[in-house]
């Protein structure tokens, strides 16, 4: 395949993201000069919403599940299909990409720009004879795709120099709102307002206490003072409070002073309940439930036990990142092949060890059924040795496999001829 033509300077046209002309407000040329969409009176982009813990939680939640997940490839056959352990490529996703990352670096950078630019670029590394020998992770700001008739183009700036990449040779991983050519942002697009207002209620908040506008007590006087007694009745309250060797002096209030705690107003209370509200908010539009960053004032919906909370987490959350970074990789590393890579999610599908123990006993059958596991295959699911005997299936006719003992069939037992009975003396 003939390289791509270099592209030096790439810029936004009308086949950029949405194929439309782009205006000089647009959030993207606003991010080329770093000044990002404002909400909320803040900054709104990838680095600020990162500062989040909100934001940051939901990511590493979701970035972090990716990254542990084990990726099988198999091979499809006629008796259905295998595990296939030797091809290289499947070291090359499980164990280092690239010299400078390894799986679970790679695969956290590409879901993070996945997540909050809406696009993950890798790009496919090749030697001689057309071999796949790396991955290479690419910024979605250092990557731009263009459309030409049914094919996408893309111009990467690698180390200062950019380089057009060939469609076969780009793992592109689309978001939300994908339309051919590039995903939107969830941080921008969806949660623009929400993540703008949590900002901003945080900045207030540091403001707030920072000032020192959060006072714990005040000093309740029934008579009229003088300034120059109010300002003497401050000077002793710092001189006496003013610090940690000064706390033990006694404080002497005159002329019928009290001292009264203060309490949260309902306005600050109102600001507190808006920075948890906005926990919740931010949490909807990453899909993770909020008790899984440390949100617990609310009790899930998904089922009590972490058993129920973990399979709602992958089902509702996980799954649909999954099916999109196995598709990518499919459709661009085996285009006319049989194989095929998947994740492995059986892990945090896992109960305790009592349903565990009866899922299994299940599976292998017995007096309520056919069974439709091996107990080898349950040992290989636990990471355990096979042992002899163990490929027994237990099938309604009764054992079945290589190492089952032949049912005897019964004989039918053939009747004896009587014997003539003796000739009688005449």
């Amino acid at each position: 395949m003939p390289p791509a033509p270099a592209r030096l300077e790439p810029v936004l046209n009308q086949q950029s993201a949405d194929s439309a002309l782009v205006k000089s407000g647009d959030f993207r040329v606003l991010d080329i000069f770093g000044m990002g969409s404002m909400a909320g009176g803040v900054v709104v982009n990838e680095k600020t919403a990162m500062q989040l813990s909100a934001v940051h939680g939901c990511v590493r939640v979701i970035t972090s599940a990716l990254s542990i997940l084990p990726l099988h490839l198999y091979r499809e056959g006629d008796d259905g299909r295998e595990r296939d352990n030797a091809h290289p490529l499947r070291k090359l996703l499980n164990l280092q990409p690239n010299p400078r990352f390894t799986s679970s670096a790679f695969r956290k950078y590409v879901g993070k720009s996945n997540l909050l630019r809406g696009d993950g670029f890798a790009e496919i590394l090749r030697g001689r004879g057309n071999v796949i020998a790396g991955f290479l992770p690419h910024h979605p700001d250092d990557v731009m795709v263009e459309r030409q008739g049914e094919r996408l183009q893309y111009y990467v700036l690698d180390q200062g120099k950019a380089r057009g990449v060939q469609q076969e040779d780009m793992i592109h991983i689309p978001g939300l709102g994908f339309n051919g050519v590039r995903s939107e942002s969830v941080v921008t697009h969806y949660a623009r307002n929400a993540v703008g207002g949590a900002l901003a209620a945080d900045r207030h908040a540091s403001k707030f206490f920072e000032s020192g506008t959060m006072q714990r007590f005040g000093i309740e006087q029934k008579g009229k003072m003088s300034p120059e007694g109010i300002e003497a009745l401050r000077n002793q309250w710092v001189d006496t409070y003013g610090g940690s060797n000064n706390s033990n002096k006694p404080l002497l209030l005159t002329e019928g002073a009290q001292i009264k705690e203060l309490s949260l107003s309902a306005t600050d209370a109102q600001l507190l309940e808006t920075r948890a509200f906005n926990v919740e908010d931010i949490c909807r539009f990453f899909g993770v439930p909020p008790h899984m960053v440390g949100h617990t004032q609310k009790s899930t919906s998904w089922g009590t036990g972490i058993e129920q909370q973990s399979i709602g987490f992958v089902v509702y959350c996980l799954q649909p990142y999954l099916t999109d970074f196995e598709q990518e990789l499919n459709r661009k590393l085996f285009p006319n092949e049989d194989r095929f890579f998947e994740f492995e999610t059986g892990g945090l599908l896992r109960g305790d060890s009592k349903a565990q123990s009866e899922a299994f006993r299940a599976s292998l059958g017995g007096s309520n059924g056919p069974g439709w596991q091996t107990v080898n295959e349950i040992r290989k699911l636990k990471n355990l040795k096979p042992i002899p005997g163990g490929d027994v299936l237990v099938t309604w006719n009764g054992p079945a496999g290589p190492n089952a003992e032949p049912k005897e069939e019964p004989v039918d037992e053939v009747p004896a001829e009587p014997k003539p009975e003796p000739a009688e003396d005449e």
